[in-house]
């Protein structure tokens, strides 16, 4: 029986997928300074931020100069029956506005008024008081192929490494503290050890729990699993994002 293989990889930072999070988050850990590898599941990069289609909220008052992310976190706890973690839901208000002036400065083509300003409509969509709806420019409003053609962009301009084709089983500890991650490579068998300052997980939905959804077939919860097998406590896991119906 021939021997399993074994590799192993440093970096200060290993972050775990490849979609929108994941690459965000590589992008900002090189800005500090720290050496970045991103591993991902799939041979390609993206995650459920392609399927994304019609556009997303943040709070930029381009609209109406009153909206801000405090405005928006109100509309957000108020519209999940205040059942939402609201230092979570906070921390999304405010770093989606963040995350979209990057994208702006990237160039990022999203829809735009004649003056070059961000267009965000007049209208408010349900559960909004102001409008904030960020969308492509065009006929056709596939924000999240548009979010990731920039990422991918920035990514290779920075070059930093996507590791392919490896699942990341379980999170190494450390007298409770992180100090790396063991990865499963499909391609070969091989185990490969990360050996690292720090983790960040992006490893997207739990939509495979169901009987029925549209999340891509990798959405299984291996990440959520080995966080919490590593002793991460797991809050909001009843709310799930789907797009389309089921009968």
């Amino acid at each position: 029986m021939d021997s399993i293989k074994e590799k192993i990889i440093e970096t200060d930072v290993l972050v775990v997928g490849a979609g929108g999070a994941g690459c965000f988050a590589a992008l900002k850990a090189q800005e500090k300074g720290a050496s970045v590898k991103v591993v991902n599941k799939v041979p390609w990069i993206g995650g459920c931020t392609m399927i994304a289609r019609g556009g997303y909220s943040a709070a930029m008052g381009a609209s109406d100069s009153r909206d801000n992310p405090d405005m928006h976190m109100y509309d957000t706890v108020r519209g999940g029956n205040y059942m939402g973690n609201q230092k979570v839901i906070k921390v999304m208000c405010q770093k989606t506005v963040e995350a979209t002036h990057d994208l702006l400065k990237w160039e990022a083509r999203f829809r735009k008024r004649n003056d070059g300003e961000l267009d965000q409509g007049n209208k408010c969509i349900v559960g909004h008081s102001y409008p904030r709806l960020v969308k492509v420019a065009g006929e056709f409003a596939h924000i999240g192929k548009t979010i990731m053609e920039v990422l991918q962009r920035k990514m290779k301009e920075k070059s930093i490494e996507v590791i392919d084709n490896v699942m990341i089983t379980n999170l190494l500890t450390d007298r409770n503290s992180i100090a790396g991650a063991v990865g499963l490579d499909w391609r070969d068998g091989s185990l490969i050890t990360f050996n690292t300052k720090a983790v960040i997980m992006a490893t997207g939905g739990t939509g495979h729990l169901y009987k029925y959804t549209d999340n891509p077939t990798y959405m299984t919860g291996d990440g959520h699993a080995a966080m919490y097998r590593a002793g991460a406590e797991l809050v909001d896991m009843e709310f799930i994002d789907f797009f389309l119906r089921y009968p």
